[in-house]
C-alpha cells in the first residue's frame, strides 16, 4: 500500500469540496474533521472502513492514516 505524507501549511486548512475524486492514502501532522453535507462516501481511518451520509462529522487525529 502506497501511504503519502500530506504536508499542511498553514497550520490549519478549510476547504470546501463539492467533490472528492482523489482516493489515496495518506497521513498529516494536523488533524482533520470532515463533515458530509451531501452525497455519501466511503472512508477509511486506520483500519476502520465507514460508509459516509449527510450530517456525519469524522474526526481524524494527527498522524493516523486514513484515505476517502
Amino acid at each position: 500500500m502506497d501511504i503519502r505524507h500530506e504536508n499542511i501549511l498553514p497550520n490549519y486548512t478549510l476547504r470546501h469540496l463539492y467533490r472528492h475524486n482523489e482516493n489515496y492514502t495518506h497521513w498529516h501532522q494536523r488533524s482533520e474533521w470532515v463533515y458530509i453535507v451531501k452525497g455519501e462516501c466511503s472512508f477509511l481511518v486506520g483500519k476502520e472502513q465507514k460508509l459516509c451520509k449527510p450530517g456525519d462529522l469524522i474526526t481524524i487525529h494527527s498522524g493516523e492514516i486514513h484515505a476517502l
